[in-house]
């Protein structure tokens, strides 16, 4: 019989695969106000690897090494944007990555990703049409 404590240890989520259980990948371009507070995380588990985030053809952050990328989009003017980010360099075989994008702080965009899934990709992007 196992122990309540290796129990615990086998269903112990990641912060990869914490939150709702549903991915939220809206099939229509988001919008939002040009006074609308847009935050973005980027989460990546059991690996070691280099993040890139782009804001339509500006990078906004380049992270080596480490294992979360937050930034606040600056402000945007009016028509259409796109968030896009990549993953570089994941050698272990177990990673998982989660991206959210968050809009006044509501969820508007959720993606987990993992090497088993039956598309391991380790980019994402979001269009966002600024009104």
């Amino acid at each position: 019989m196992s122990k309540p404590s290796e129990k615990v240890k086998a269903t112990a989520k990641t912060r990869c695969e914490q939150g709702p259980p549903q991915d939220i990948v809206p099939q229509y371009i988001s919008r939002a106000k040009t006074t609308d507070v847009i935050d973005f995380s980027l989460l990546i588990c059991k690996a070691n690897s280099q993040a890139l985030v782009y804001l339509d053809t500006n990078l906004l952050t380049k992270a080596d090494g480490q294992d979360q990328v937050s930034l606040t989009l600056p402000k945007l003017s009016p028509g259409f944007h796109q968030l896009y980010w990549n993953v570089f360099g994941v050698a272990d075989k177990d990673w998982q990555t989660r991206a959210d994008i968050r809009i006044n702080g509501i969820v508007s965009f959720l993606r987990r990703r993992k090497n088993s899934d039956n598309n391991p990709t380790l980019t994402g992007f979001w269009v966002v049409e600024i009104i």
